[in-house]
């Protein structure tokens, strides 16, 4: 099975912990937007396995986006639309699930984040979601 992480600048890299464990016995490899070397949260810098221009959504059997604050770039959410058009599995972790939003396929589905109560957040779907989104007071 082909596992695929994307990293940016200031993800968190606590988050990978658990899905590298699982998945340790797969292809896992790392994937970035135009970048050799993305630094996480902490600073650490971590060297790409990839470029986006080189990754197909066929290479891909699950998708992993860790959190942080998202950086929009528009080939990430062709690939993520790419990925979910072919049935593969996507994971976004807190900040992650925003590129799913951006990306445009969580409309009509039920899915957790970190948000403001009470706060509108213009990239999120009009349906979808669940009554946990909401869990900062």
């Amino acid at each position: 099975m082909n596992i695929a992480i994307y990293l940016y600048d200031g993800y968190y890299e606590t988050e990978l912990c658990i899905p590298a464990m699982l998945f340790a016995k797969e292809n896992l490899f790392t994937i970035a937007s135009n970048q050799e070397i993305v630094n996480c949260m902490d600073g650490r810098r971590i060297i790409i396995d990839c470029q986006l221009k080189d990754v197909k959504a066929e290479m891909i059997d699950v998708l992993i986006i860790p959190g942080g604050k998202p950086i929009l770039k528009d080939d990430i959410f062709k690939l993520i639309r790419d990925c979910e058009k072919r049935g593969v599995i996507i994971g976004g972790i807190c900040g992650g699930v925003d590129y799913l939003a951006y990306a445009g396929i969580l409309e009509n589905r039920k899915y957790t984040s970190y948000y403001e109560k009470g706060e509108k957040y213009d990239f999120l779907p009009a349906s979808g979601g669940d009554d946990r989104r909401d869990v900062r007071k």
